[in-house]
């Protein structure tokens, strides 16, 4: 979720399925269930079991800025737990750091 507790939809996917009447109705008819979420902020993430980091262009656009997101990845990376991130997501881990400050990416190949 974004800091609004909103889900941000990248608006070049809605153009690009703007003319898609299968795509837009099953955009409107889920509407409550992307727009009314808990905000990052008021994450625990030892209440999480996993981060799954959607692909498209939103993650490089919002999650790789967004402090609470880096926050509560980077808890769920230093307890164990599995990140998995789709396509263009990948880019995101690259700003996260672990508990010392470093990259979660240091040392690995």
């Amino acid at each position: 979720s974004s800091p609004s507790g909103h889900s941000v939809i990248d608006p070049s996917s809605i153009e690009m399925f703007k003319n898609d009447i299968e795509s837009m109705s099953f955009l409107k008819d889920r509407a409550d269930k992307y727009q009314n979420n808990v905000p990052l902020s008021q994450i625990n993430p030892a209440d999480y079991d996993a981060v799954l980091l959607p692909g498209g262009h939103g993650p490089s656009i919002d999650i790789i800025k967004d402090s609470d997101a880096q926050r509560v990845i980077s808890q769920i990376y230093q307890a164990g737990k599995p990140i998995a991130a789709v396509c263009h997501a990948g880019g995101v881990l690259g700003s996260v750091v672990d508990k010392n400050g470093d990259s979660i990416y240091k040392g690995r190949k």
